[in-house]
């Protein structure tokens, strides 16, 4: 029968007071082999130590899961590179391991269920990330839609944080995303390509359609950028001090392209504002030379009207005198 308190794997665990039997002293010595070989990368070496381990009734190998998670994400490198396998209960749980590492998802998943509520978010973390590893992003945002309204799931910021990036990810236009490139051959990224119905219907509607305007494929996805911006809220609800909830609460709120517009706007209305002063001077410097012409010409009319007036009182004058001494003009 096992033992009701399960021994917990401590590498490099310097008190051994307390380890009063042989057994339990290879085990330290083992999980220490171990350690090191996942230091050293010896990956081979590092799974035939954990099958040994994983046997022992009395080791709690759970709390070193993170290690099984490791040794089966790197098991079809090893199948591919030649390197032979052993018959042991790790080889076991990744016989069935693809290339898309469905048998880490299965082994993440009863871990998930055998866990205690507040254990249980990390195994959904750790599945998410295996999932956005393998550029199954859609997947992954599934797979966090279904439990994160669930209770213990509801309090985990990074699981918020996490379905706001994936949500802000697929909202980007298809070339703009950073694909992921797989060492597999037969991979495919499941996001990015359309179901066969679904070609079938965009074909057949846009037979009937007009051309769509340039540039709206390069548009976002307001839905789900919608989606990403409530997720990121979440996140900042639960955790006020998560600084990228926030930074991309603001570029959501504020995209690059809105900024380039404002700006080209502001540049407008800097042109006009100039245009209108320069318009306004020159008017006023037009006015200014019309009242200059206009004294100008008020000037020569007021001299012209005063010769005409000296004139006509010299000949006034000469008239008198001609008239007073009987001169002929």
């Amino acid at each position: 029968m096992p033992p009701h308190h399960p021994i917990p794997l401590h590498p490099n665990n310097v008190i051994r007071g307390n380890i009063i039997s042989v057994r339990r002293t290879y085990i330290q010595d083992l999980s220490d082999l171990l350690h090191a070989c996942l230091l050293r990368g010896d990956v081979e070496r590092a799974k035939r130590a954990w099958a040994i381990l994983i046997r022992c009734r009395e080791v709690d190998w759970k709390s070193r899961w993170y290690w099984g998670l490791y040794l089966l994400s790197t098991d079809h490198h090893d199948r591919r590179s030649g390197l032979g396998q052993t018959h042991t209960q790790a080889s076991t749980y990744t016989a069935s391991a693809d290339y898309d590492g469905h048998g880490v998802e299965r082994w993440l998943g009863g871990l998930r269920i055998a866990a205690k509520n507040n254990e249980k978010p990390q195994f959904l973390h750790a599945v998410i990330l295996h999932l956005i590893k393998h550029g199954r992003h859609l997947q992954a945002l599934e797979e966090i839609s279904t439990y994160i309204n669930s209770y213990p799931y509801i309090l985990s910021a990074s699981l918020h944080t996490y379905a706001g990036l994936l949500s802000f990810y697929l909202a980007q236009p298809t070339s703009q995303r950073v694909h992921h490139i797989s060492s597999d051959p037969n991979w495919q990224k499941e996001d990015e390509t359309p179901k066969d119905d679904d070609r079938e219907r965009d074909d057949s509607s846009s037979l009937g359609s007009p051309p769509r305007p340039s540039g709206t494929d390069e548009l976002p996805n307001q839905g789900l950028m919608r989606q990403a911006r409530g997720w990121f809220v979440k996140a900042l609800g639960i955790d006020g001090d998560n600084e990228i909830a926030k930074a991309f609460i603001k570029l959501i709120d504020t995209p690059p392209g809105a900024r380039t517009i404002v700006s080209d706007d502001e540049d407008e209305d800097e042109d006009e504002d100039v245009d209108e002063d320069e318009e306004s001077a020159d008017e006023a410097k037009y006015d200014e030379d019309e009242d200059e012409d206009e004294v100008m010409d008020n000037a020569s009319q007021s001299k012209s009207d005063d010769g005409d007036e000296g004139q006509d009182s010299d000949k006034l004058e000469r008239f008198d005198l001609s008239d007073e001494y009987g001169l002929d003009s």
